[in-house]
């Protein structure tokens, strides 16, 4: 596990306002198939996503940022582990806040890709 790995959760984890003892949902894709784990605590988030370094044919990893998610969302899976997402992830209804909004922003696109500057306050203005 790299040894940046800590101090990088912590650092999102506070930034996110993401309490220490708050339960978060993890998500890894494993070659093809999404694997799904609910962590507890900060401890627990940084002691899974290290277990991936170890799964063959991990692809990447993501964390839900808006939270708090719903206590119920913790019965469908073992907390602490990871699983086939065979019984879902969480969704909108899961989650009580949206603690941010990340855009992905390209200087330059293809010609039939790029948005017009109209769509992109609408898209703007939806978000608020």
């Amino acid at each position: 596990m790299s040894a940046q790995l800590g101090p990088a959760t912590a650092a999102v984890r506070r930034f996110l306002g993401i309490g220490e003892r708050e339960p978060i949902e993890l998500t890894a894709f494993v070659e093809g198939r999404i694997m799904v784990a609910h962590a507890r605590t900060a401890e627990e988030h940084v002691r899974l996503l290290g277990e991936t370094d170890r799964m063959a044919g991990f692809n990447g990893a993501y964390m839900l940022v808006n939270g708090p998610i719903d206590d119920a969302l913790l019965a469908r899976y073992e907390v602490g582990k990871w699983h086939k997402a065979w019984n879902g992830r969480a969704s909108d209804r899961d989650i009580g806040l949206r603690r941010a909004l990340f855009l992905d922003v390209d200087p330059v696109r293809k010609a039939l890709l790029a948005y017009t500057f109209t769509r992109l306050i609408g898209m703007h203005r939806m978000a608020r």
